[in-house]
């Protein structure tokens, strides 16, 4: 039914990608240390197709796992946590990417909508990352109303 040459082909894809995803399973470390020197949003962007962290995220995917978020209480372990560690990565390589600003932002609602003590916490964390990193951006200035208007 079908050659020969699209088995080995399937069989290739799945061992090489397999790895890649298995290890990436777990709760993982959550770093959001601001990198430091505020960066000029406006640079160079990601490429769509670049992935980032240990679970290879793409930008969209990244904010797919941050749109889709399911209320889910544990933050350290699945997408939303995989999506922090691919943000750090992403800034890293393209620190004046204009989309990553947005990015915390939306993380940011996020953590404040799993309401736990822990979510508040990482909200918070966010925030001062969003507001050291890109300080003059206008989703800086949405995460100081976001945080004046929290309980």
């Amino acid at each position: 039914m079908f050659p020969v040459r699209f088995y080995w082909v399937v069989l290739g894809v799945t061992f090489c990608t397999a790895p890649a995803f298995a290890r990436a399973t777990g709760p993982v470390t959550l770093d959001f240390t601001p990198l430091g020197a505020p960066a000029t949003v406006g640079g160079a962007s990601a490429p769509m197709d670049m992935t980032f962290g240990i679970y290879p995220m793409s930008v969209f995917r990244i904010a797919q796992a941050i749109h889709r978020y399911d209320g889910t209480k544990r933050l350290d372990d699945g997408p939303i946590a995989y999506a922090i560690v691919a943000i750090r990565d992403w800034e890293r390589r393209y620190p004046n990417d204009p989309w990553i600003p947005r990015e915390l932002l939306a993380m940011q609602r996020v953590y404040e909508h799993a309401h736990t003590a822990e979510g508040t916490a990482y909200e918070r964390s966010v925030a001062t990352w969003l507001e050291n990193d890109y300080p003059s951006s206008a989703f800086a200035g949405s995460s100081r109303r976001d945080l004046s208007n929290a309980p």
